[in-house]
C-alpha cells in the first residue's frame, strides 16, 4: 500500500481555514461583555430586595457565568477607571462593561423578571453590534421605576 501525501496547497488552505475559525471565535469573545457590576447603598432597600430575590442566585445562572458579578458602593465608584455614558446617580444600577468600557446600563430594580428581561436585552445587543462600533453597542434600560431608585 501506498501512503499518498496531500498536495502542499491543500494543507495550506485547510491550516488557513483553522486559523480564520479560531480568529472569528476570540473576536466573538472579545464583543461579550466581560462583567456586570452592580452599583449599590448599604441604604437602598431595592438593593437589598435584588439580593434577596437575584442575588442569591445570579452566579448559578446561565446570565452569571457569561458576565459575573461584581458589586461597588455608590460612595467607592471608580468614576476614573470605568468609561461611563454618564454618572451613576442612581442605586442599584448595573452597568455591563466590557473591560472599562460601558456596553449598557440597567437603573433601579423593576422586580426580578423584569431584571432578567432587560439583562438579556443587553446580553443579547452586546453580542449583535461589531466591535469596531463601541458607540453604537451602547443601550441603556430606564424603566422609569420611581420609587424603586434610592
Amino acid at each position: 500500500m501506498v501512503v499518498v501525501a496531500p498536495p502542499r496547497a491543500v494543507v495550506l488552505s485547510a491550516l488557513a481555514m483553522l486559523l480564520i475559525g479560531f480568529a472569528s471565535i476570540s473576536t466573538l469573545r472579545s464583543c461579550v461583555a466581560a462583567e456586570l457590576i452592580m452599583i449599590n447603598s448599604p441604604i437602598c432597600e431595592w438593593c437589598d430586595t435584588w439580593e434577596d430575590e437575584v442575588g442569591v442566585v445570579y452566579a448559578r445562572t446561565e446570565q452569571g457565568r457569561k458576565v459575573p458579578l461584581r458589586r461597588i458602593d455608590i460612595d467607592d465608584m471608580p468614576t476614573s477607571a470605568l468609561r461611563m455614558d454618564r454618572p451613576v446617580t442612581f442605586t442599584p444600577t448595573f452597568l455591563l462593561v466590557d473591560g472599562a468600557q460601558e456596553v449598557g446600563r440597567i437603573t433601579g430594580y423593576p422586580g426580578e423578571s423584569h431584571f432578567w428581561y432587560f439583562l438579556d436585552e443587553l446580553l443579547k445587543k452586546s453580542l449583535n453590534h461589531g466591535c469596531s462600533q463601541p458607540a453604537a453597542r451602547t443601550a441603556t434600560v430606564n424603566n422609569e421605576t420611581g420609587n424603586r431608585l434610592c
